[in-house]
């Protein structure tokens, strides 16, 4: 089962979403990054979501475990929260996509889980965005991945 990480951010007036997309062996695949314009960090958050299933799909993804740190998104999109009004069209389309794969699976992860694509929701992006593969990965992103994946303790200050 793919893993795809994923994260909003809200910092003043800047927001975006990213994500890291590995594979069952915990391998990063792709990460990206972007650009959003409604100041909610739920709104970031699912936005994290919806571009990443899109690239599942694209990539041929079938079996996803979705991880995002932030338990609300993970309620709305497992329906034990319905959630407000202004982000039932993105929670639609993410549902609407997600029936597209075989197995899936909405988990909320501890923010210490879930570094690179905090990481990547902080990147500043233009407004296409960044889509990267490993070999064009930013040395302190690869440094995240691998500490990740080694599970080293991330202890916060």
């Amino acid at each position: 089962m793919s893993t795809l990480h994923c994260d909003g951010s809200l910092s003043g007036d800047k927001v975006g979403f990213g994500g890291l997309i590995r594979n069952g062996s915990g391998d990063p695949i792709v990460a990206y990054a972007g650009l959003g314009e409604d100041l909610c960090v739920l709104s970031m958050e699912l936005l994290a979501i919806l571009k990443g299933i899109s690239l599942c799909i694209d990539k041929g993804f079938h079996e996803v475990s979705f991880k995002s740190d932030s338990k609300l998104a993970i309620d709305i999109l497992n329906g034990e929260n319905i959630g407000p009004w202004k982000i039932q069209t993105t929670k639609r389309k993410i549902l609407t996509k997600s029936r597209l794969l075989r197995t899936k699976e909405f988990v909320h992860v501890w923010r210490e889980q879930n570094q690179p694509a905090d990481f990547m929701a902080s990147f500043p992006s233009g407004p296409s965005g960044i889509l990267w593969e490993p070999r064009s990965f930013s040395p302190k992103l690869s440094i995240l991945i691998k500490k990740d994946k080694e599970f080293v303790t991330y202890y916060r200050m």
